[in-house]
């Protein structure tokens, strides 16, 4: 089972502070992969995870530097070493994802 099947093919896919949803599967996996790239050096801290049958809250904070290209609407520059606090909520139907909205913090630690 790879993160791909864990999506509906019409999944939708949202930040809210940065004003961006996707809507269907290849579109979130490729914007998911383009955000991932973006991170270098990425630090995840597991801070909690809740989920049941109809939905999964996962919260996390990442620290890592900023390439510059592929956060669309993030408040942070290429250099910036940066940390993500993010609450992704996934409504799930069947077992796979319907929705994902992540509520974002953002924080510059050390302008570039």
């Amino acid at each position: 089972d790879t993160v791909r099947d864990q999506y509906l093919e019409n999944v939708r896919w949202s930040a809210p502070v940065r004003g961006v949803t996707y809507l269907g599967r290849e579109v979130v996996m490729a914007h998911l992969v383009k955000e991932a790239a973006a991170m270098r050096g990425a630090e995840f801290t597991r801070l909690r995870c809740s989920a049941n049958e109809a939905q999964c809250i996962d919260e996390y904070a990442v620290l890592f530097t900023y390439a510059g290209e592929g956060i669309t609407g993030a408040p942070i520059s290429a250099g910036d070493l940066v940390e993500l606090k993010r609450v992704r909520i996934l409504d799930l139907l069947g077992g796979k994802v319907a929705t994902e909205t992540c509520i974002e913090t953002w924080s510059v630690l050390a302008p570039a």
